[in-house]
Protein backbone atom coordinates (compact mmCIF):
# COMPACT_ATOMS: atom_id res chain seq x y z
CA UNK A 1 0.00 0.00 0.00
CA UNK A 2 0.87 3.66 -0.03
CA UNK A 3 2.53 5.54 2.85
CA UNK A 4 -0.77 6.83 4.22
CA UNK A 5 -2.59 3.50 3.81
CA UNK A 6 0.18 1.55 5.55
CA UNK A 7 0.22 4.05 8.44
CA UNK A 8 -3.47 3.33 9.07
CA UNK A 9 -3.19 -0.45 8.57
CA UNK A 10 -0.55 -1.88 10.88
CA UNK A 11 2.69 -0.04 10.09
CA UNK A 12 2.74 1.85 13.38
CA UNK A 13 6.51 2.32 13.79
CA UNK A 14 8.56 4.97 11.96
CA UNK A 15 12.22 5.93 11.65
CA UNK A 16 13.98 8.83 9.95
CA UNK A 17 16.59 6.60 8.28
CA UNK A 18 17.80 3.03 7.97
CA UNK A 19 20.53 3.82 10.52
CA UNK A 20 17.85 4.85 13.05
CA UNK A 21 15.97 1.62 12.36
CA UNK A 22 19.11 -0.51 12.82
CA UNK A 23 19.82 1.25 16.14
CA UNK A 24 16.25 0.54 17.28
CA UNK A 25 16.52 -3.11 16.21
CA UNK A 26 19.82 -3.55 18.08
CA UNK A 27 18.14 -2.08 21.17
CA UNK A 28 15.31 -4.64 20.87
CA UNK A 29 17.88 -7.42 20.52
CA UNK A 30 19.71 -6.29 23.66
CA UNK A 31 16.53 -5.70 25.68
CA UNK A 32 15.00 -9.12 24.98
CA UNK A 33 18.23 -11.08 24.37
CA UNK A 34 17.14 -12.10 20.87
CA UNK A 35 18.71 -11.90 17.44
CA UNK A 36 17.18 -10.81 14.11
CA UNK A 37 18.27 -12.01 10.68
CA UNK A 38 17.41 -10.56 7.29
CA UNK A 39 14.82 -12.81 5.65
CA UNK A 40 14.12 -11.12 2.34
CA UNK A 41 14.17 -7.84 0.47
CA UNK A 42 11.49 -6.98 -2.08
CA UNK A 43 10.95 -4.27 -4.67
CA UNK A 44 7.71 -3.74 -6.60
CA UNK A 45 7.62 -5.28 -10.06
CA UNK A 46 5.65 -4.40 -13.16
CA UNK A 47 4.31 -1.07 -11.92
CA UNK A 48 5.48 2.32 -13.19
CA UNK A 49 3.87 4.21 -10.33
CA UNK A 50 4.97 2.07 -7.39
CA UNK A 51 3.42 2.96 -4.04
CA UNK A 52 6.53 1.79 -2.15
CA UNK A 53 10.21 1.39 -3.09
CA UNK A 54 11.63 -1.37 -0.90
CA UNK A 55 10.30 -3.80 1.70
CA UNK A 56 12.75 -5.64 3.98
CA UNK A 57 11.71 -8.43 6.34
CA UNK A 58 13.72 -9.48 9.39
CA UNK A 59 12.90 -12.63 11.38
CA UNK A 60 13.90 -13.93 14.80
CA UNK A 61 17.01 -16.11 14.48
CA UNK A 62 15.20 -18.92 16.30
CA UNK A 63 12.85 -19.14 13.31
CA UNK A 64 13.67 -20.00 9.73
CA UNK A 65 15.10 -17.48 7.27
CA UNK A 66 13.91 -19.64 4.37
CA UNK A 67 17.28 -21.01 3.32
CA UNK A 68 17.88 -24.18 1.36
CA UNK A 69 16.41 -27.29 2.94
CA UNK A 70 18.99 -30.03 3.27
CA UNK A 71 18.00 -33.63 2.66
CA UNK A 72 20.20 -34.93 5.46
CA UNK A 73 18.80 -37.97 7.22
CA UNK A 74 19.86 -38.49 10.82
CA UNK A 75 21.61 -41.79 11.39
CA UNK A 76 20.81 -42.02 15.10
CA UNK A 77 17.91 -40.79 17.21
CA UNK A 78 19.90 -39.51 20.18
CA UNK A 79 18.53 -37.21 22.84
CA UNK A 80 20.63 -34.09 23.28
CA UNK A 81 21.29 -32.13 26.46
CA UNK A 82 20.91 -28.83 24.59
CA UNK A 83 17.67 -28.27 22.74
CA UNK A 84 17.64 -27.29 19.08
CA UNK A 85 18.05 -23.62 18.25
CA UNK A 86 15.16 -23.50 15.78
CA UNK A 87 11.75 -23.03 17.34
CA UNK A 88 9.68 -21.86 14.33
CA UNK A 89 9.37 -18.43 15.91
CA UNK A 90 6.72 -16.19 14.25
CA UNK A 91 8.40 -12.90 15.32
CA UNK A 92 9.20 -10.58 12.41
CA UNK A 93 9.88 -6.95 11.54
CA UNK A 94 8.84 -5.50 8.18
CA UNK A 95 10.31 -2.15 7.07
CA UNK A 96 9.13 -0.23 4.00
CA UNK A 97 10.46 2.83 2.19
CA UNK A 98 8.30 5.04 -0.03
CA UNK A 99 8.89 7.44 -2.93
CA UNK A 100 8.68 11.07 -1.84
CA UNK A 101 9.13 10.22 1.86
CA UNK A 102 12.42 10.07 3.74
CA UNK A 103 10.69 8.34 6.64
CA UNK A 104 10.55 4.53 6.90
CA UNK A 105 7.49 2.73 8.24
CA UNK A 106 7.60 -0.57 10.07
CA UNK A 107 5.48 -3.36 11.47
CA UNK A 108 6.74 -5.40 14.43
CA UNK A 109 5.10 -8.76 15.17
CA UNK A 110 6.68 -9.25 18.60
CA UNK A 111 5.14 -12.63 19.51
CA UNK A 112 7.75 -15.35 20.18
CA UNK A 113 7.32 -19.11 20.49
CA UNK A 114 10.24 -19.45 22.89
CA UNK A 115 11.56 -17.97 26.13
CA UNK A 116 13.23 -14.55 26.05
CA UNK A 117 15.97 -13.05 28.17
CA UNK A 118 18.66 -15.13 29.84
CA UNK A 119 17.06 -18.42 28.77
CA UNK A 120 17.44 -17.39 25.13
CA UNK A 121 20.99 -16.01 25.44
CA UNK A 122 22.65 -19.32 24.60
CA UNK A 123 20.99 -19.27 21.17
CA UNK A 124 22.27 -15.81 20.17
CA UNK A 125 25.61 -14.82 18.69
CA UNK A 126 27.98 -12.68 20.73
CA UNK A 127 28.24 -9.21 19.11
CA UNK A 128 31.63 -8.32 17.62
CA UNK A 129 32.06 -5.44 20.07
CA UNK A 130 31.61 -7.80 23.04
CA UNK A 131 33.92 -10.37 21.52
CA UNK A 132 36.68 -7.75 21.15
CA UNK A 133 36.13 -6.55 24.73
CA UNK A 134 36.47 -10.12 26.01
CA UNK A 135 39.73 -10.62 24.10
Amino acid sequence: GSFEWDQMHGYTLSWESMIDFEDWMKGEERKHCIEFRRHKSETPTGSRDALWMCKITFVCARGSTGGRKEKYQRKFDWDRKIERKFAQCPCRIVVKSYPGHSELLGHYGSEHSHALGEENARFTQIPKESRHAIE
